[in-house]
């Protein structure tokens, strides 16, 4: 319903608050609710004009601002923000007298490891440890430049609306490291994607596949924090702030004043949000001694920011000055989209590859059934044995998954290790990415319990068709995932029950 009268505007908006008071909700989910009204009249609003007669003054930070009168009315009550204040002060409170201990040593060498992955959520989680920026800083809004060995100028466009927040921070790796693997990062076409997009929106579309990124690279070194139901972001944040006062803290200055300037907060109050943590050394015992790591000029200039020329001929120069098909802007900014534009073309070859694989799979479970269907024939008896062999032109693919799961001979590895990569694969099937497991000879093993000598054998024998499945995938691709033998099975349906 939209009206231009302002008094049909308050009386809604009171009824709608007047439903919700009267429904069941707890006082935490109606502030939610209310918030998320407000949003959506900000949203709808910023983009459709509202009558002048609706506009009411509001004084913000940026100023004077005129907005929708729905506002003056949509907010829930009193006690409620009360509730809301004190239940997150008491949880902060919590958390600041339960902090959680992490391998600070162990954080910094997966930080590096992860800029160097070409997993570009992977990459992204490693930059976001080592400057302790938010995901929208690394994938969009924030600019950094290497002032010396371990410091950044850091500029941030989301902490404040329209204007920009500049400071000096500590990086856990080397400041021309970092901007070499954050330049790389920004040039990857998934990032560039996400070029023109609004703030609010890679927040809400990349946190949690971000977040899922976090768990794969430090689930197994940083604990979940106290009071937390999973590792993330947020979480990373507090952990590496941690870890840089272990390295460039001063004995002078506190770790909160620390957190404020690194996270280039105006607030002490919110840095204290970030002190869930404490650095620890291998045997959990925490770190005391600060600035361990001594800072330095900077020996040389980032590569990607090294100017360079390529030479070419004037009829490719003319191609790739092609602005109706490479968009507008420098040579420089033309041959990133393009080479942006092949990698994603060889990832988008590698996933078809890969759901060929499956439906071939699908389509041979399919044949297997309608042949089980029209030619019922008796199970094959697979007598357990660890000796003789059976005969050649014996067809291990007729045993029943029981009878193969216990069977040791020689022979048997074959068809075991090709249902698990039939399995693996109907696992995978619909699942992102990072959800998704790689076949390797390691998870093989742990899954079939087959003698590393065979797995390799198999490996080798296979290779073409597991290079070309495992394509896309990173290094780390299997860590932080579920124990495979309680979500991987072969086909019941083809070859019968069984359990592991």
């Amino acid at each position: 319903m939209q009206t231009d009268d302002p008094a049909k505007v308050e009386q809604l908006c009171r009824d709608e608050i007047g439903w919700l008071e009267s429904e069941p909700y707890g006082q935490s989910t109606r502030t939610k609710f209310v918030s998320a009204y407000r949003k959506a009249v900000n949203a709808y609003f910023s983009e459709h004009s509202p009558a002048a007669n609706l506009l009411r003054p509001r004084k913000t930070k940026a100023g004077i601002v005129n907005s929708h009168c729905a506002l003056d009315y949509l907010w829930a009550s009193g006690d409620d923000y009360d509730y809301v204040k004190s239940q997150n002060k008491t949880k902060t409170a919590e958390q600041r007298d339960n902090l959680t201990g992490f391998n600070a040593a162990a954080a910094v060498e997966a930080t590096k490891q992860a800029i160097n992955s070409e997993d570009w959520r992977e990459l992204a989680a490693g930059l976001i440890m080592a400057t302790q920026s938010r995901p929208s800083d690394m994938l969009s809004s924030g600019e950094f430049k290497a002032i010396s060995k371990y410091r950044l100028e850091f500029k941030i466009r989301a902490k404040k609306r329209g204007a920009v927040a500049t400071g000096e921070i500590f990086c856990l790796i080397e400041a021309a490291t970092f901007i070499d693997a954050f330049s790389r990062l920004r040039r990857s076409p998934e990032v560039m994607e996400m070029k023109d997009w609004a703030l609010k929106d890679i927040d809400s579309g990349k946190n949690s596949t971000l977040n899922r990124a976090v768990k794969r690279v430090y689930g197994e070194i940083i604990p979940v924090p106290y009071g937390e139901s999973e590792l993330s972001c947020k979480n990373l944040r507090a952990a590496g702030v941690n870890a840089a006062y272990w390295l460039h803290g001063r004995d002078d200055q506190s770790l909160g004043r620390f957190a404020e300037l690194q996270l280039l907060y105006e607030n002490p109050g919110t840095a204290a949000n970030y002190e869930d943590f404490y650095a620890a050394d291998a045997e959990g015992n925490r770190l005391l001694k600060v600035g361990v790591l001594k800072d330095a000029p900077l020996d040389a200039k980032p590569k990607s920011e090294k100017r360079s020329s390529v030479s070419v001929d004037a009829q490719l120069r003319d191609m790739i000055g092609n602005a109706e098909q490479w968009g507008e802007g420098s040579h420089a900014d033309r041959l990133e989209r393009i080479i942006a534009r092949a990698l994603q073309a060889d990832k988008l070859e590698a996933q078809l590859a890969r759901e060929c694989e499956k439906r071939q799979a699908l389509e041979l479970r399919l044949k297997r059934l309608e042949s089980a269907t029209e030619q019922p024939t008796a199970k094959a008896t697979v007598e357990t044995a660890t000796a003789d062999d059976e005969p050649a032109g014996f067809d291990w693919r007729k045993v029943p998954n029981a009878e193969l799961n216990g069977d040791r001979r020689h022979d048997a590895y074959d068809e075991k290790l090709r249902r698990t990569f039939e399995a693996i694969q109907n696992y995978n099937a619909g699942l992102d990415d990072s959800e998704q497991f790689a076949v390797t000879g390691s998870l093989l093993r742990q899954i079939t319990g087959v003698k590393p000598g065979k797995v390799k054998l198999w490996i080798e024998g296979n290779k073409a068709a597991l290079d070309n499945y495992n394509g896309g995938y990173g290094s780390r691709q299997n860590v932080g995932k579920p124990d495979p033998k309680s979500v991987i099975k072969w086909s019941e349906q083809a070859y019968g029950e069984y359990e592991w």
